[in-house]
């Protein structure tokens, strides 16, 4: 039930991250609800949605758990364990990619991330220079 999922990420947040329990505890109900429903689903543009503090909306918590799918993936091909990170200008992607490059890291995967936004051709253009196994651009709010 959706108020299980919301209570168990209260909890992990009071630890955690005391500005996200307050923007949490800021949703009405129905907000609520509508959060905790549900997950984000990856579309053909990757992971997109508004920004915000549960498990349907975009934030570092959520990255890190796709970024753990893609660190499961990356161990388990055949392709060099090695991965080029990008972001672009728009707001936390930043914050998304460097997120997304801890939770890598802590895999064993070496990484390479642009120190500022970057083109999505530039992307691809270090994954394939540099003969990286797998190249990822941070997941975006939209």
């Amino acid at each position: 039930m959706w108020q299980e999922e919301r209570k168990r990420w209260r909890e992990a947040l009071r630890v955690r991250d005391a500005q996200g329990l307050e923007e949490l505890d800021a949703q009405s109900e129905q907000e609520a609800m509508e959060a905790f429903a549900g997950s984000m689903t990856f579309g053909t543009g990757g992971l997109r949605q508004v920004l915000g503090m549960d498990p349907a909306r975009m934030n570092a918590y959520t990255v890190a758990r796709a970024t753990q799918g893609l660190a499961q993936a990356i161990l388990q091909g055949s392709a060099p364990k090695t991965c080029a990170i990008a972001y672009d200008t728009r707001k936390c992607s930043d914050v998304f990619a460097r997120r997304a490059a801890e939770v890598l890291m802590g895999n064993g995967i070496e990484v390479v991330r642009w120190p500022r936004p970057v083109p999505t051709l530039l992307l691809s253009y270090t994954v394939r220079t540099l003969r990286l196994g797998w190249g990822h651009r941070h997941p975006r709010a939209g």
